[in-house]
């Protein structure tokens, strides 16, 4: 797969050699990010910062992907969670997480480059679940006016 601007190999060759890509970052890093960024990495978190490109959405997500299937499963000790960040998007994908704790949550990711974020991206996804509790009452509300439909028919048809 072809990523515009990204040489995939390079960000490849930084994930297996310590699940952190900055190759592609520029300049930008201060030290304390670098390291930041290591210790997640530690954690099975692998990172890939980009300087520029023009990849979006589905784009960095496919990277993401990408990333993470060469790190292999998590059996084989490969990172479970992929972060690319780009200066104008960020794209998550991982195992530990449904789509909905990534979606709601990869916000506070966008327009920093802030190993702390990632940090707090993660503790919020995990408190994160769906809210089935208006589907909850929407079924209980419609099942209780299925069986007062259902017995007023009855009545109605048992007088005639």
């Amino acid at each position: 797969m072809d990523f515009e601007n990204v040489d995939l190999q390079a960000v490849l060759d930084d994930i297996a050699e310590s699940g952190f890509s900055d190759s592609q970052a520029g300049d930008d890093l201060t030290p304390s990010e670098v390291s930041g960024y290591r210790d997640l990495a530690d954690k099975g978190i692998d990172v890939v910062i980009l300087d520029s490109t023009s990849a979006e959405g589905t784009g960095l997500r496919n990277l993401a992907q990408t990333v993470k299937d060469s790190t292999g499963s998590d059996d084989s000790g490969g990172a479970q969670t992929v972060v690319v960040r780009a200066p104008h998007n960020t794209q998550v994908v991982s195992d530990d997480m449904s789509r909905f704790q990534i979606e709601s949550n990869q916000g506070m990711l966008h327009g920093s480059t802030a190993p702390q974020d990632v940090v707090d991206f993660l503790a919020d996804a995990d408190a994160s679940e769906p809210d089935f509790t208006a589907v909850v009452v929407a079924v209980i509300v419609g099942l209780l006016l299925t069986v007062a439909v259902s017995a007023a028919f009855a009545t109605l048809s048992y007088r005639r």
